[in-house]
C-alpha cells in the first residue's frame, strides 16, 4: 500500500528553505507520494462578508474556508521543483480544477512536470466547488453545471499526450517524445461520476471523492 502525505500549502508559508526541508523530512521518513491541493483566488471577507463557504455536499460555514489572505501555492510548477528535490518521491494535483483553466495548457503543463519528474506525476483534476473562485475568474461554474445537468453524457478520461518536440542539429532527423500521463478524477455524487465516464486505459483512474 501506497501512504502519501498533503503539501501543507495554507500553513507552510513562503520560505524556501522551509519547503525544501519539510519536503526532504517527508521523503524520508517513508511517504511514497506528495498531494498538493489547488486554489487560485480566495474570498474577500470585506467585499463578501455573508459569505459561508460552500463545500461539497452542501456543508455551510459561517466563514470562508480560505481567503485572499491564504497562501496556495501553485501546484504543477511546486511539482516540478520538489521533484528534482525529492527523486523518490511521487506526486499529485488533490485536485486541480479545470474548468477554471484552458484544457489543452493544463496538458502541457502537466506533461512537461511529468518528463522532468521522471514520469512521477498523477493529475488529480476536478470540478471544483468555490462559486467566488469561478466568478473572480471569469469561468463557468464547473459544480453546479454537473448538478443542474445531471444528465449530461459522460466526459471520459484520457491521458494527456502532448508531444514535445525538439529541434535537431542540421541534417538529423527530428525527435519526438510523448507523455503518457496518470489523471485521477475528484466527484461527488451520481451526476459527478456519470460525467467521469469510465477509464479508457491503464493511464486513466476510476474516479474517487474529492
Amino acid at each position: 500500500m501506497l501512504t502519501g502525505i498533503r503539501f501543507p500549502s495554507q500553513e507552510i508559508g513562503s520560505d524556501r528553505a522551509v519547503i525544501r526541508d519539510w519536503a526532504l523530512q517527508a521523503a524520508g521518513t517513508g511517504f511514497s507520494y506528495l498531494v498538493v491541493n489547488d486554489h487560485v483566488v480566495g474570498v474577500d471577507p470585506d467585499s463578501r462578508p455573508d459569505y459561508g463557504a460552500r463545500f461539497p455536499g452542501g456543508a455551510q460555514r459561517t466563514a470562508a474556508a480560505y481567503s485572499i489572505n491564504t497562501a496556495f501555492h501553485e501546484p504543477l510548477t511546486t511539482i516540478a521543483h520538489l521533484s528534482a528535490l525529492c527523486p523518490d518521491l511521487g506526486f499529485s494535483t488533490g485536485v486541480l480544477v479545470c474548468p477554471q483553466r484552458q484544457t489543452a495548457l493544463v496538458a502541457k503543463q502537466a506533461a512537461q512536470a511529468d518528463i522532468l519528474s521522471g514520469g512521477r506525476l498523477r493529475l488529480g483534476i476536478g470540478v471544483g466547488w468555490n462559486p467566488v473562485e469561478y466568478e473572480a475568474m471569469g469561468a463557468v461554474d464547473g459544480a453546479r453545471a454537473t448538478e443542474r445537468h445531471p444528465e449530461a453524457g459522460p466526459v471520459p478520461l484520457r491521458p494527456a499526450r502532448p508531444c514535445g518536440r525538439a529541434t535537431p542539429p542540421r541534417g538529423r532527423a527530428a525527435t519526438r517524445r510523448e507523455a503518457a500521463v496518470g489523471v485521477a478524477a475528484g466527484c461527488r455524487g451520481r451526476a459527478g461520476f456519470r460525467r467521469r465516464g469510465p477509464a479508457q486505459n491503464e493511464h486513466a483512474t476510476a474516479a474517487v471523492p474529492g
